[in-house]
């Protein structure tokens, strides 16, 4: 299984990234970046796909999120429990401004698609949410592709006589681990505030 996903990968190699990062987000991005040298990857190919999936995502979330949830007639209920549940977590990210919390959201795990859901709500221009969306994709895909890169190009040349693909993955869990401790932990602090 691991040769046929591993040669998947070297293969379509952009194509993995990009549909990966478009799907499953963060979790496909850091084991690619981990994985990288390894399989033939480039730092630059691995943020380029990654950057235009996740803007691609970011962008079908916001252009068609109000209109799944009235098709499906969730569109009250949803803004029922944003407004009770959620509308203090929202407005204190959106506190310096709705756009503005394109910048930072992508690093609060579990706030993205909420996020971009009540920047559509509220009507931001298309053009205003693609300028910001990307600043701020390009500013947290340095953080995590750079990271996890350098992580694995160094577990790389500790285990080169291994050469076994389990332990770069497992090094890619970790990090996803420790990213989403430290989104749980940031999410915590802003409750607080």
């Amino acid at each position: 299984m691991e040769s046929i996903l591993a040669s998947a990968i070297a293969n379509y190699q952009q194509i993995a990234v990009f549909v990966g990062s478009f799907f499953f987000g963060e979790s496909v991005i850091i084991t690619l970046s981990v994985l990288g040298k390894s399989i033939g990857l480039t730092f630059g190919r691995i943020f380029i796909m990654a950057l235009l999936g996740t803007v691609l995502a970011d962008l079908t979330w916001f252009k068609f999120g109000d209109v799944l949830l009235k098709d499906i007639k969730l569109i009250d209920r949803w803004n029922e429990r944003v407004s009770k549940e959620y509308s203090p977590l929202v407005k204190r990210i959106t506190r310096h401004g709705p756009v503005l919390s394109l910048l930072y959201i992508k690093f609060l795990y579990g706030t993205r698609v909420l996020t971009i859901l009540y920047l559509s709500s509220v009507k931001v221009s298309i053009r205003k949410f693609l300028i910001f969306d990307t600043i701020g994709t390009i500013a947290w895909l340095s953080v995590i592709v750079g990271f996890s890169w350098s992580l694995g190009a160094s577990a790389k040349s500790v285990i080169r006589e291994i050469q076994d693909v389990a332990y770069l993955i497992l090094i890619a869990i970790a990090i996803l681990i420790a990213f989403r401790i430290f989104s749980k932990w940031m999410q915590t602090r802003l409750r607080q505030k």
